[in-house]
């Protein structure tokens, strides 16, 4: 298929563009200081179809964040087959519904999913450990999935790397590995989680990252008020 297609066509861009302020914020991508005409002259990656599962799936891609390029919106496009599952799924009882829903998770996904692949780039077997380590705690956590961790819907191969199929959270991020959902706090990022520790070990770590949080919430709230948001 020609990428070229997935190109929308572009307002001329010249004088009549409006000027956008000198003051940026710390980190800002160079992206969001495009105007408008500019943004419709940027490239969009074409549809990926990575197989997951028994089912190939189409979906366009894009970074979440230009500081972290391995972790991608997954924008799903849905196939007829999923759709008639997803239809028939909701005639089933609750036990049946969640029995597929675990079984053929790949026919059930929802509208948006967050790709995050390992790592390119160091050590080979240090950002292998860290991908590892990331699955081994989703694994652990599966009844917390949903509650206080993103859902994990498995694994996969993308380009050619491994990688996590992640339920999008939205929400409001606490300057860290944590994000404020429907006033609902959601812990991210395994890679370096440790796992094996004893019962008081993990009490400890439990409450000096209590502590943490609340200290990043308190900060959050000061920068969003700053800024002017809810």
């Amino acid at each position: 298929m020609d990428a070229n297609a997935f190109l929308a066509p572009c307002p001329h861009v010249g004088s009549n563009e409006v000027e956008l302020p000198k003051y940026r914020d710390p980190g800002e991508p160079e992206k969001y200081r495009l105007s408008a005409a500019r943004l419709c002259a940027v490239k969009h990656e074409p549809p990926a179809t990575p197989a997951f599962k028994t089912r190939y799936i189409s979906a366009l891609s894009s970074e979440l964040a230009f500081e972290c390029p391995h972790i991608l919106l997954f924008d799903v496009q849905s196939s007829a087959l999923a759709w008639l599952t997803a239809r028939c799924v909701r005639f089933l009882p609750n036990f049946a519904q969640a029995w597929m829903r675990t079984a053929f998770v790949e026919w059930l996904l929802p509208n948006h999913a967050v790709l995050k692949m390992r790592k390119q780039g160091g050590e080979g077997a240090i950002v292998t450990e860290l991908f590892e380590t990331e699955a081994k705690v989703y694994d652990q956590l599966k009844p917390l999935q949903g509650v206080v961790v993103p859902r994990c819907y498995g694994q996969l191969r993308y380009n050619g790397s491994g990688a996590l199929m992640l339920e999008h959270l939205g929400g409001i991020s606490l300057l860290g590995n944590f994000q404020l959902l429907d006033r609902r706090v959601l812990v991210l990022n395994f890679e370096r989680a440790t796992l094996g520790l004893s019962g008081d070990e993990r009490g400890f770590f439990m409450k000096t990252d209590i502590w943490d949080l609340a200290d990043r919430y308190r900060d959050a709230q000061v920068y969003y008020r700053c800024k002017g948001l809810p």
